[in-house]
């Protein structure tokens, strides 16, 4: 499943649960805006899941849970 985001400076299309810079012709694409981009997908799933918007609490904690063992 493909969910086009669009961040701040860049536009990012989600496959799965890893954010995929667009295919941009070489351009780098900094660690913030892939981190922003990464916090607006949890954003939008936990609001689906939620049917409210989250907290800056309940993404961290999603991200928190998610990303631990890694």
């Amino acid at each position: 499943m493909l969910i086009p985001i669009a961040s701040y400076t860049a536009s990012y299309v989600f496959e799965g649960d890893v954010p995929q810079p667009p295919d941009d012709g070489g351009e780098d694409t900094s660690l913030e805006d892939l981190g922003r981009a990464e916090r607006e997908y949890v954003r939008g799933r936990l609001r689906a899941e939620l049917g409210r918007a989250p907290t800056d609490e309940e993404i961290d904690e999603w991200l928190r849970e998610h990303t631990e063992g890694y």
